[in-house]
């Protein structure tokens, strides 16, 4: 694809991290005065392990322990995130510590993509996604905030990503980096392990199904070591084998239990909610996603395995998450999707026109124009204006004019 410009790799790479360094002074420029109670929470669990060192772990879990009113937030086994935001607790004891850690999660996850993409589908791809995954809304408000979404965003991206790498070309190396990112993704959040499943049965498919050569020994190690590793250091940072039943014993009754009246009123809907709040974030990526799915699966050439991959994940999330709290917050991972599709579906909208190269640029970049736009002041409405903590259904209508508040 060479209709918007020469030497485009040069110039691309400039044009993305220009616009990353822009979206990360505005995120910086809008950090919140105000703190709630999961990022008090990952603060008070991290200055333990500031102040006592290792042993503080322990002393997380003993306090969620015996303090029923503890169960309510985030549980003391996000032992990487409570060990990263004491690391950035060690530069300045403050929340805006806590901001930064999620903003450099942000940053790092936004130059992932981008040279993720252009390995895959090219350099005009790769601007084109990267601009519109470091100009997310969704993820611009939440890499500002004190809390784990933008740490377990990166390691979830590394994670598919290293897996993807993995079918595309099996090696070794590449099973270790999967192991460490989803390792620490799980030890970012719990939830993680809905994921694992849906990885498995990809190996095992590509494996027995179509029969690809891929190491018995390898599709193992994918499927269990994450799960084993975590278990090992369940055991060594929350002190015993009782402590850690006990912590999963806690959060089982509670989901268990009558759900929480802010769940039931708030993060409760039909499968298709996601859906609409992305659409109110970002209505033209949504449309744009919505076009590449159809497109991709009517048009019998030019397949991808790596976005057949990703789509099939989507579906999946839908599937199993439907049964879960449904908060676009907690819904990062299908962003990333939404993204590099609507990327992809850019180029195909223009890349079979007729139209002269001139005229076929100032198509495309007028178009994008708008779609980053309209992402610019998306984030600005609902997480500087109207300083949205929780992007849930609700908060979204409110702050977009739907009905007043």
């Amino acid at each position: 694809m060479n209709f918007l410009i020469k030497n485009k790799n040069f110039y691309f790479s400039i044009i993305f991290f220009i616009t990353l360094l822009f979206s990360a002074l505005r995120i910086i420029s809008s950090f919140p005065s105000t703190n709630y109670g999961d990022e008090l929470t990952y603060y008070g669990q991290a200055k333990n392990i500031l102040e006592h060192g290792p042993s503080g772990f322990q002393m997380n879990a003993i306090f969620f322990l015996k303090d029923p009113l503890s169960h309510l937030y985030p549980p003391p086994i996000r032992i990487a995130h409570t060990f990263f935001s004491a690391v950035a607790l060690k530069f300045s004891d403050t929340f805006r510590a806590l901001s930064f850690l999620s903003l450099s999660f942000f940053i790092t996850h936004c130059i992932v993509c981008f040279f993720f993409i252009k390995k895959y589908w090219g350099e005009t791809a790769s601007l084109i996604g990267g601009l519109l995954i470091c100009l997310s809304p969704l993820s611009c408000g939440l890499a500002g905030r004190a809390l784990s979404e933008s740490g377990f965003y990166l390691f979830f991206t590394l994670s598919i990503f290293s897996l993807i790498d993995y079918l595309y070309k099996p090696g070794l190396f590449k099973v270790v980096l999967f192991i460490l990112f989803f390792s620490i993704c799980l030890l970012i959040k719990e939830s993680a392990v809905f994921i694992l499943p849906f990885f498995s049965l990809i190996l095992l498919v590509e494996k027995f199904y179509l029969k690809k050569d891929l190491n018995i020994i390898h599709i193992f190690m994918l499927m269990l070591s994450p799960l084993l590793l975590i278990f090992c250091i369940y055991l060594l940072a929350l002190g015993d084998l009782n402590n850690v039943m006990d912590i999963f014993n806690v959060m089982r009754e509670i989901n268990l239990s009558v759900p929480h009246t802010y769940i039931l009123w708030y993060n409760s809907g039909p499968w298709y909610q996601y859906f609409v709040d992305y659409f109110i974030l970002s209505p033209f990526t949504s449309l744009l996603f919505l076009f590449f799915v159809g497109h991709y699966f009517t048009n019998q050439k030019n397949h991808m395995q790596q976005i057949t991959f990703l789509i099939l994940f989507f579906v999946y999330f839908m599937i199993v998450f439907s049964f879960l709290p449904k908060n676009v917050r907690y819904a990062q991972p299908l962003d990333l999707i939404y993204r590099i599709s609507s990327a992809l579906m850019v180029i195909q909208l223009f890349k079979k026109s007729n139209l002269s190269i001139g005229i076929k640029r100032t198509i495309v970049i007028s178009f994008f124009t708008l779609i980053l736009m309209n992402d610019f002041w998306s984030y600005r409405n609902f997480f500087v204006v109207h300083n949205i903590y929780d992007p849930m259904s609700y908060n979204l209508l409110i702050s977009a004019g739907f009905f007043g508040g």
